[in-house]
Protein backbone atom coordinates (compact mmCIF):
# COMPACT_ATOMS: atom_id res chain seq x y z
CA UNK A 1 0.00 0.00 0.00
CA UNK A 2 1.24 3.49 -0.77
CA UNK A 3 -0.22 6.80 0.32
CA UNK A 4 0.07 10.57 0.48
CA UNK A 5 -0.34 11.27 4.18
CA UNK A 6 -2.03 14.21 5.90
CA UNK A 7 -5.01 15.25 7.95
CA UNK A 8 -7.34 15.38 4.95
CA UNK A 9 -10.23 13.38 3.50
CA UNK A 10 -9.07 9.90 2.53
CA UNK A 11 -9.66 8.28 -0.86
CA UNK A 12 -8.70 4.68 -1.59
CA UNK A 13 -7.53 4.31 -5.21
CA UNK A 14 -7.97 0.72 -6.35
CA UNK A 15 -6.22 -0.51 -9.50
CA UNK A 16 -7.91 -2.77 -12.02
CA UNK A 17 -7.14 -6.38 -12.85
CA UNK A 18 -3.62 -7.13 -14.02
CA UNK A 19 -2.05 -3.80 -13.09
CA UNK A 20 -0.14 -2.50 -10.09
CA UNK A 21 -0.97 0.56 -8.02
CA UNK A 22 1.57 2.45 -10.18
CA UNK A 23 -1.16 2.86 -12.78
CA UNK A 24 -2.60 5.59 -10.51
CA UNK A 25 0.59 7.69 -10.55
CA UNK A 26 -0.60 10.20 -13.21
CA UNK A 27 -3.76 10.89 -11.17
CA UNK A 28 -2.05 11.02 -7.78
CA UNK A 29 0.39 13.61 -9.09
CA UNK A 30 -2.53 15.93 -9.85
CA UNK A 31 -4.52 15.61 -6.61
CA UNK A 32 -2.09 17.85 -4.75
CA UNK A 33 -3.02 18.54 -1.13
CA UNK A 34 -6.78 18.18 -1.57
CA UNK A 35 -6.94 14.74 0.06
CA UNK A 36 -4.96 11.82 1.41
CA UNK A 37 -4.62 9.27 -1.40
CA UNK A 38 -4.05 5.60 -0.63
CA UNK A 39 -3.35 3.37 -3.65
CA UNK A 40 -3.74 -0.40 -3.67
CA UNK A 41 -3.78 -3.25 -6.16
CA UNK A 42 -4.67 -6.94 -6.18
CA UNK A 43 -1.14 -8.33 -6.15
CA UNK A 44 -1.62 -9.82 -2.67
CA UNK A 45 -4.92 -11.62 -3.17
CA UNK A 46 -4.39 -14.89 -1.28
CA UNK A 47 -5.26 -18.35 -2.58
CA UNK A 48 -8.20 -19.88 -0.72
CA UNK A 49 -10.98 -22.43 -1.05
CA UNK A 50 -13.15 -19.79 -2.73
CA UNK A 51 -12.66 -16.48 -4.49
CA UNK A 52 -14.96 -14.73 -2.03
CA UNK A 53 -12.88 -16.04 0.86
CA UNK A 54 -9.76 -14.70 -0.84
CA UNK A 55 -11.42 -11.31 -1.21
CA UNK A 56 -12.50 -11.33 2.43
CA UNK A 57 -8.97 -12.10 3.66
CA UNK A 58 -7.49 -9.39 1.44
CA UNK A 59 -10.12 -6.81 2.37
CA UNK A 60 -9.89 -7.45 6.13
CA UNK A 61 -6.19 -6.56 6.03
CA UNK A 62 -6.84 -3.56 3.77
CA UNK A 63 -9.68 -2.18 5.90
CA UNK A 64 -7.59 -2.48 9.07
CA UNK A 65 -5.19 0.09 7.58
CA UNK A 66 -7.88 2.61 6.63
CA UNK A 67 -9.81 5.18 8.67
CA UNK A 68 -13.39 4.61 9.72
CA UNK A 69 -14.76 6.61 6.80
CA UNK A 70 -13.34 7.11 3.30
CA UNK A 71 -14.23 7.25 -0.41
CA UNK A 72 -13.16 4.77 -3.08
CA UNK A 73 -11.87 5.77 -6.51
CA UNK A 74 -11.69 2.54 -8.46
CA UNK A 75 -10.53 1.89 -11.99
CA UNK A 76 -12.10 -1.00 -13.92
CA UNK A 77 -12.35 -4.01 -11.56
CA UNK A 78 -11.15 -1.71 -8.77
CA UNK A 79 -14.46 0.11 -8.99
CA UNK A 80 -16.47 -3.09 -8.70
CA UNK A 81 -14.38 -4.03 -5.66
CA UNK A 82 -15.13 -0.62 -4.19
CA UNK A 83 -18.84 -1.44 -4.35
CA UNK A 84 -18.13 -4.84 -2.80
CA UNK A 85 -16.27 -3.17 0.08
CA UNK A 86 -19.21 -0.83 0.64
CA UNK A 87 -21.51 -3.83 0.90
CA UNK A 88 -19.23 -5.90 3.13
CA UNK A 89 -18.32 -3.09 5.54
CA UNK A 90 -21.49 -1.03 6.05
CA UNK A 91 -20.91 2.58 7.01
CA UNK A 92 -17.21 2.64 6.14
CA UNK A 93 -17.37 3.69 2.47
CA UNK A 94 -18.92 7.12 1.90
CA UNK A 95 -19.02 6.90 -1.91
CA UNK A 96 -17.60 4.81 -4.75
CA UNK A 97 -16.38 6.57 -7.89
CA UNK A 98 -15.85 4.13 -10.76
CA UNK A 99 -13.53 5.03 -13.64
CA UNK A 100 -14.24 2.82 -16.68
CA UNK A 101 -16.02 0.52 -14.27
CA UNK A 102 -19.25 -1.37 -13.87
CA UNK A 103 -21.10 -2.96 -10.96
CA UNK A 104 -21.08 -6.17 -13.00
CA UNK A 105 -18.60 -6.94 -15.79
CA UNK A 106 -20.31 -10.12 -16.96
CA UNK A 107 -23.19 -9.93 -19.39
CA UNK A 108 -26.49 -10.93 -17.78
CA UNK A 109 -30.09 -11.04 -18.88
CA UNK A 110 -31.05 -7.40 -19.45
CA UNK A 111 -27.58 -6.24 -18.41
CA UNK A 112 -24.88 -5.06 -20.89
CA UNK A 113 -21.54 -6.57 -19.96
CA UNK A 114 -18.67 -8.56 -21.40
CA UNK A 115 -19.91 -11.72 -23.12
CA UNK A 116 -19.26 -15.12 -21.55
CA UNK A 117 -17.35 -16.23 -24.66
CA UNK A 118 -15.00 -13.27 -24.42
CA UNK A 119 -14.46 -13.73 -20.68
CA UNK A 120 -13.76 -17.44 -21.21
CA UNK A 121 -11.22 -16.56 -23.92
CA UNK A 122 -9.54 -14.07 -21.57
CA UNK A 123 -9.38 -16.72 -18.84
CA UNK A 124 -7.82 -19.31 -21.12
CA UNK A 125 -5.28 -16.84 -22.54
CA UNK A 126 -4.26 -15.62 -19.06
CA UNK A 127 -3.98 -19.17 -17.76
CA UNK A 128 -1.78 -20.15 -20.70
CA UNK A 129 0.66 -17.25 -20.34
CA UNK A 130 0.12 -14.26 -18.06
CA UNK A 131 3.06 -12.17 -19.27
CA UNK A 132 2.15 -12.39 -22.94
CA UNK A 133 -1.55 -11.92 -22.33
CA UNK A 134 -1.16 -8.93 -20.00
CA UNK A 135 1.10 -7.21 -22.52
CA UNK A 136 -1.62 -7.70 -25.14
CA UNK A 137 -4.32 -6.75 -22.63
CA UNK A 138 -2.62 -3.41 -21.94
CA UNK A 139 -3.02 -2.56 -25.63
CA UNK A 140 -6.80 -2.81 -25.25
CA UNK A 141 -6.68 -0.03 -22.69
CA UNK A 142 -5.22 2.86 -24.69
CA UNK A 143 -4.78 4.04 -28.26
CA UNK A 144 -1.63 2.62 -29.85
CA UNK A 145 -0.85 6.17 -31.00
CA UNK A 146 -0.48 7.32 -27.37
CA UNK A 147 3.04 6.04 -26.74
CA UNK A 148 3.42 7.77 -23.38
CA UNK A 149 0.23 6.17 -22.00
CA UNK A 150 1.21 2.80 -23.46
CA UNK A 151 4.58 3.01 -21.71
CA UNK A 152 2.89 3.70 -18.35
CA UNK A 153 0.53 0.78 -18.83
CA UNK A 154 3.32 -1.60 -19.79
CA UNK A 155 5.37 -0.56 -16.76
CA UNK A 156 2.37 -1.09 -14.44
CA UNK A 157 1.68 -4.69 -15.49
CA UNK A 158 1.77 -7.09 -12.55
CA UNK A 159 4.50 -9.72 -12.65
CA UNK A 160 3.58 -13.29 -13.58
CA UNK A 161 5.10 -14.19 -10.21
CA UNK A 162 1.69 -13.10 -8.93
CA UNK A 163 -0.10 -15.60 -11.22
CA UNK A 164 -2.19 -17.15 -8.42
CA UNK A 165 -3.40 -13.70 -7.35
CA UNK A 166 -3.98 -12.73 -10.98
CA UNK A 167 -6.21 -15.74 -11.60
CA UNK A 168 -8.17 -15.13 -8.38
CA UNK A 169 -8.67 -11.52 -9.42
CA UNK A 170 -9.79 -12.50 -12.90
CA UNK A 171 -12.33 -14.94 -11.46
CA UNK A 172 -13.64 -12.12 -9.26
CA UNK A 173 -14.03 -9.92 -12.35
CA UNK A 174 -16.08 -12.68 -13.97
CA UNK A 175 -18.21 -13.48 -10.91
CA UNK A 176 -18.86 -10.28 -8.93
CA UNK A 177 -22.30 -8.74 -9.30
CA UNK A 178 -22.69 -5.57 -7.23
CA UNK A 179 -25.74 -4.12 -8.98
CA UNK A 180 -27.81 -4.27 -5.80
CA UNK A 181 -25.25 -2.60 -3.54
CA UNK A 182 -26.83 0.39 -1.82
CA UNK A 183 -24.30 3.21 -1.59
CA UNK A 184 -23.55 6.52 -3.27
CA UNK A 185 -21.87 5.71 -6.58
CA UNK A 186 -20.72 7.61 -9.67
CA UNK A 187 -19.37 6.47 -13.04
CA UNK A 188 -16.89 8.00 -15.47
CA UNK A 189 -17.05 6.09 -18.75
CA UNK A 190 -15.07 6.32 -22.00
CA UNK A 191 -16.70 6.41 -25.42
CA UNK A 192 -13.88 4.40 -27.06
CA UNK A 193 -13.71 1.72 -24.37
CA UNK A 194 -12.71 -1.60 -25.99
CA UNK A 195 -13.71 -3.70 -22.98
CA UNK A 196 -17.03 -2.40 -21.66
CA UNK A 197 -20.08 -1.89 -23.95
CA UNK A 198 -20.35 1.79 -22.98
CA UNK A 199 -22.99 2.72 -25.57
CA UNK A 200 -25.46 0.46 -23.74
CA UNK A 201 -24.01 0.60 -20.24
CA UNK A 202 -24.28 4.37 -19.89
CA UNK A 203 -28.07 4.15 -20.17
CA UNK A 204 -28.23 1.59 -17.37
CA UNK A 205 -26.09 3.80 -15.13
CA UNK A 206 -27.86 7.08 -15.92
CA UNK A 207 -28.12 9.63 -14.28
CA UNK A 208 -25.00 8.76 -12.31
CA UNK A 209 -22.66 8.39 -15.29
CA UNK A 210 -20.63 10.80 -17.38
CA UNK A 211 -19.05 9.72 -20.66
CA UNK A 212 -15.72 11.12 -21.85
CA UNK A 213 -15.77 11.45 -25.61
CA UNK A 214 -12.73 10.00 -27.40
CA UNK A 215 -11.67 8.41 -24.12
CA UNK A 216 -10.10 4.97 -23.70
CA UNK A 217 -10.60 2.37 -20.97
CA UNK A 218 -7.44 3.60 -19.20
CA UNK A 219 -8.77 7.11 -18.57
CA UNK A 220 -6.64 7.43 -15.44
CA UNK A 221 -3.55 7.31 -17.70
CA UNK A 222 -4.79 8.97 -20.90
CA UNK A 223 -6.89 11.73 -19.30
CA UNK A 224 -5.76 12.03 -15.66
CA UNK A 225 -6.79 15.67 -15.27
CA UNK A 226 -10.32 14.80 -16.42
CA UNK A 227 -10.44 12.02 -13.83
CA UNK A 228 -9.23 14.31 -11.05
CA UNK A 229 -11.67 17.12 -11.91
CA UNK A 230 -14.58 14.68 -12.03
CA UNK A 231 -13.59 12.88 -8.83
CA UNK A 232 -13.18 16.10 -6.83
CA UNK A 233 -16.56 17.23 -8.08
CA UNK A 234 -18.56 14.11 -7.24
CA UNK A 235 -16.76 13.62 -3.91
CA UNK A 236 -17.36 17.33 -3.21
CA UNK A 237 -13.86 17.82 -1.83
Amino acid sequence: MSSKQGDRPVVLCLAGWGFSRAVWDPVLALFGDSMTCVSEDLSELPESDSNLESLKQWSDVLMSRLPQSFCVLGWSLGGTLGLWLADQYPGRVKAVCLVSGSPCFSEKENWPGVSKDRLDAIWQSAKKGCDTFLSDFSRWQVSLRDRSAMHIMQQAILSSKNKASLMVGLQCLMDLDCRDVNCEQFYLLASNDKILPVSRLKDELSPYSVTVEEGDHALLVTKPQRVVDWALGVMRV
